[in-house]
């Protein structure tokens, strides 16, 4: 059985237009932001026709946003010399989208692996 809960926003919070679009997130393997919805509104956030290529088994992929939905699933990988990380969005990206991902990628990868020399997003 669910239940209906009334949420509530702050009276006088600033809040972006309906038209502000989300900016590129990366979201990482087993992410609430997926898993955490209920399998009949997880459309919400994956698109029903991505979802056998991100949760498969008992796995979930890593996966990107753009404007707020999966499009694409991402790889990290470093050697003592370089650390990569490689999208494999499921579409093709408009310049804008593929630039905000390397923009924000750049900061993961740099994140993950801080004592790598060289870093590297490969779209």
């Amino acid at each position: 059985m669910r239940r209906a809960r009334e949420l509530f926003d702050l009276a006088r919070a600033p809040r972006p237009s309906a038209e502000t679009p989300a900016p590129a997130r990366f979201l990482a393997r087993f992410d609430a932001a997926i898993l955490g919805h209920d399998s009949a509104e997880r459309t919400r956030i994956l698109p029903a026709k991505y979802k056998k290529v991100v949760i498969f088994s008992a796995e979930v992929w890593q996966t990107f946003l753009l404007d707020g939905f999966v499009a694409g699933r991402y790889r990290l990988s470093a050697t003592k010399k370089e650390a990569t990380l490689a999208l494999e969005p499921f579409a093709p990206l408009r310049r804008a989208d593929r630039n905000a991902l390397i923009e924000e990628g750049a900061k993961l990868v740099r994140f993950y692996y801080p004592d790598t020399p060289r870093h590297e997003v490969r779209a």
